[in-house]
């Protein structure tokens, strides 16, 4: 652990009371729900406080600690001030979720709340090499670890999620709701002041729950944590070394799990403990962070040279340096993700699904201490799996599991994956099916807006849409896009510039040569077009897969087969502006309820590269034929580089299956937590906003293309 909070709260008790004390007849909400405000509020009782916040949404409206959860909007109409009460590593975190806040917030330490973090330098207590390590483990004849965070790590972003999981299984085994993460802290803040162990809470949890439903808690407790514990394997091999080169090697951990279940979830871990050199400060009595156990340790070790590897400055570093020890200090992934782009992104870490995510992505980017070690200012993401579990995971995944939730939710009996956005995405989709155990499959649709308009063409609608189109490019060019038509060799518009649809007027008096062949061609387009889309059931309940946004192959899809279709959308314009959605349900999965534009989504601000990642090892369809094969465009630059989109899908793919093998593990279902579509776009907007290095195999394949509107531009998004 980063430090021992047992301790820790009772000093913040003291300290809340001490800087507090001439505020008292000031209305009060405390920020946290956690242990540091169960230990508070009992010694609070000549406060005003009237109210709890907490960065989860859905807690909001409940009660905990008999006082009700209350929204920013709510507080500051009610009190005077806010307090953050949690552990200080979170203070600035949850401040910037407020900080527009019309009343004062303040730290628990009486500070009036601001920022102090650089966002994207990097802390030099995180550049650290291996070499470092394995020197001070060569020249010593004692070694000891910190065991959380330092040789293994959670995958969530908080400790206390691990309760959150727990309480979600405590629901679907007992079939009814527990309030357990708050009972769960309640019955902790009763043992503050001294070094407790799980078997002294749960003591406490009968009084709450019961005998039968305390023991049985406490076994879904253990049980999440080494579910949801894994090494961190640079660290874990240097162990290993240690034990290899003949070192005493000890485990010294500020915890109150019990050293069997420490053994356990080390050993699933692949770490193999000694527990003769296992000190626990639960099972000793005496902490590190008190200073206490390194008394006791320097006792053990007198008259060695001995070194000591953990994360908390004061538990690991501190206190055993005034007992003469010699300490490295081994940043955890929080500290590594703190001193990335990535950082902004922790204030929206909120929910449960946020947390699993980050514990992914940090098992992924952060499990190794060393990534700093030669960096420059950047966090770098060279391989292109990484790039898509990492970048693009969390999105595809929480769209798809939007699209397979609505399509059971509305019974679709026809899902239609677009060309050629659906090609990649069709794969994930199938995988979370089978993953899911969901039997629903989806067909594939040859389209484009020059396929779907030429097949409508015979509406004078979509003909002048065809016509008029954005366009920009020679003349020829023109007819050669829109039309498939060559020039005639004596027609001296050829090589004169086509703007479109500016140019629409001048355009038409071109054309009128070519008028009899180009509705001999769309003659032959729309019969060849209208009979390939027969093979799809669409007087079935249907509904189409596209990346954004105006709807508009819905629409003409929808006009064609004379059918209602539902559309999901990454994005989709949702305005009064916007005809096409009057027509169809569009559904979008990431913007908020009034940004009917998604003028505020960070998917729609970046929505290039999701569009240029989303394509098939073929060119932009042009045409189908009688016998339901495409005719496409040459490849464009994505196109050439779609060995490098499969193993971006591959990296998406595993993160699908990473997420959805913790839910199974656990007891769970994808189904049991909420997604958070909101974290999820910040989440890729800030992969763009910030100073990260990305490999030159990942930069050289976005390109953005369009062939409707110019077949020979291309330019990189990088």
């Amino acid at each position: 652990m980063s430090e021992n909070q047992y301790a820790a709260f009772t000093n913040s008790v003291n300290k809340f009371i001490e800087c507090f004390t001439n505020r008292k007849d000031k209305k009060m909400v405390l920020y946290g729900i956690g242990q540091y405000t169960a230990a508070l509020l009992p010694q609070l009782s000549d406060f005003r406080i009237i109210g709890l916040m907490d960065g989860d949404e859905s807690n909001i409206g409940k009660e905990i600690y008999g006082y009700k959860v209350l929204a920013l909007e709510e507080a500051e109409k009610k009190a005077d001030i806010i307090v953050i009460n949690t552990s200080p590593f979170y203070w600035e975190m949850i401040f910037q979720r407020i900080e527009g806040s019309r009343i004062p917030v303040y730290f628990a330490n009486g500070e009036l709340a601001h920022r102090k973090r650089t966002v994207c330098a990097i802390d030099e207590r995180c550049r650290l090499s291996p070499d470092t390590v394995k020197q001070k483990i060569d020249h010593a004849e004692v070694v000891s670890f910190d065991f959380y965070d330092t040789l293994v790590m959670r995958l969530v972003y908080g400790a206390g999620d691990i309760l959150k999981v727990t309480e979600k299984r405590i629901a679907k085994e007992f079939g009814e709701k527990i309030p357990f993460v708050e009972l769960r802290n309640k019955a902790a803040a009763e043992l503050t002041g001294k070094e407790y162990n799980l078997d002294e809470i749960y003591h406490c949890m009968e009084r709450y729950v019961g005998s039968r439903k305390s023991k049985r808690m406490k076994s879904l407790e253990v049980d999440t944590e080494m579910k949801l514990t894994t090494d961190r394997k640079d660290m874990a091999e240097l162990y290993d070394y240690a034990v290899r080169k003949g070192k005493e090697v000890y485990i010294l951990s500020d915890m109150y799990l019990p050293g069997t279940v420490i053994e356990r979830i080390a050993a699933g871990c692949g770490i193999s403990i000694n527990k003769n050199y296992l000190w626990i400060s639960c099972e000793l009595g005496k902490s590190k962070k008190s200073g206490e156990m390194w008394k006791l340790f320097r006792e053990k070790t007198a008259g060695r040279k001995t070194v000591h590897f953990g994360d908390s400055f004061t538990g690991d570093e501190e206190q055993p340096r005034k007992e003469g020890i010699d300490t490295v200090h081994i940043p955890n992934a929080a500290e590594l993700l703190a001193s990335s782009a990535l950082a902004q992104i922790t204030p929206c870490i909120n929910s449960l699904h946020s947390s699993l995510v980050m514990g992914i992505l940090s098992d992924e980017l952060f499990n190794s201490p060393f990534i700093y070690g030669n960096a420059e200012e950047a966090l770098e993401i060279a391989s292109c799996r990484i790039f898509g579990k990492s970048v693009f995971g969390d999105m595809a995944f929480t769209y798809l599991l939007k699209i397979l939730s609505e399509v059971k939710k509305q019974n679709i009996e026809n899902l239609v994956f677009l060309a050629r956005d659906g090609c990649l995405l069709k794969q994930s989709f199938e995988l979370l099916c089978r993953k899911t155990g969901m039997d629903i499959s989806g067909s594939y649709l040859y389209v484009s807006r020059k396929a779907i308009l030429s097949a409508a063409s015979d509406r004078k609608e979509a003909y002048f849409k065809l016509v008029k189109s954005d366009y920009n490019g020679s003349f020829e060019t023109y007819l050669e896009d829109r039309f498939d038509i060559s020039i005639d060799t004596n027609d001296t518009h050829g090589h004169q510039k086509c703007s479109m649809p500016n140019d629409f007027q001048k355009i038409s008096e071109w054309l009128r040569p070519y008028e009899e062949e180009i509705n001999c061609r769309l003659e032959n387009y729309r019969q060849n077009y209208r009979k390939y889309l027969k093979n799809f059931e669409w007087e079935k309940k249907s509904a189409i897969v596209d990346i954004c946004y105006t709807g508009s192959i819905q629409y003409w899809l929808s006009r064609i087969t004379g059918t209602e279709i539902t559309g999901f959308y990454f994005v989709a314009d949702l305005s009064e502006d916007n005809l096409f959605n009057k027509v169809n349900p569009m559904i979008s999965c990431f913007q908020e309820e009034t940004d009917f534009k998604a003028a505020k989504s960070c998917i729609w601000k970046n929505h290039k590269l999701i569009e240029s990642f989303y394509t098939a090892p073929y060119g932009m369809i042009k045409s189908v034929d009688e016998d339901g094969n495409c005719e496409t465009y040459p490849l464009g630059n994505n196109q050439k580089h779609f060995m490098e989109r499969e193993q971006i899908n591959a990296g998406i793919n595993e993160f699908i299956d990473e997420y959805v093998e913790i839910c199974k593990k656990t007891g769970l279902d994808v189904w049991s937590i909420e997604s958070d579509s909101g974290f999820t776009d910040r989440l890729f907007g800030a992969f763009w906003d910030g100073n990260i290095v990305y490999g030159e195999k990942i930069k050289k394949c976005f390109w953005h293309e369009d062939g409707f509107i110019n077949s020979a531009k291309e330019y990189s998004l990088f």
